[in-house]
């Protein structure tokens, strides 16, 4: 069975579809409470052969996880992407 998933930024540039999660984890780092600003973030990372971009932003990078970002909601930087 495949699950469909759909998702994007706050303000609609990115926006995406994807099937299959790949690993389904949550992380209770320094990074990722100040990244999420709770205890604890949950991510569903998907192989990109499984992932559609459909927003205005064609190919946004990609988080590297565990890593700071200087700018984290530039589209020309990194964003964290939800439902």
């Amino acid at each position: 069975m495949t699950n469909e998933f759909s998702g994007g930024c706050l303000c609609g540039a990115i926006r995406f579809k994807a099937t299959s999660p790949a690993n389904p984890h949550t992380c209770s780092c320094d990074i990722c409470q100040k990244h999420t600003g709770a205890q604890s973030a949950a991510w569903i990372e998907f192989s990109a052969s499984n992932v559609q971009w459909i927003g205005k932003v064609a190919n946004p990078q990609p988080t590297v996880p565990h890593r700071p970002q200087a700018e984290p909601f530039a589209h020309g930087g990194v964003v964290p992407l939800g439902p």
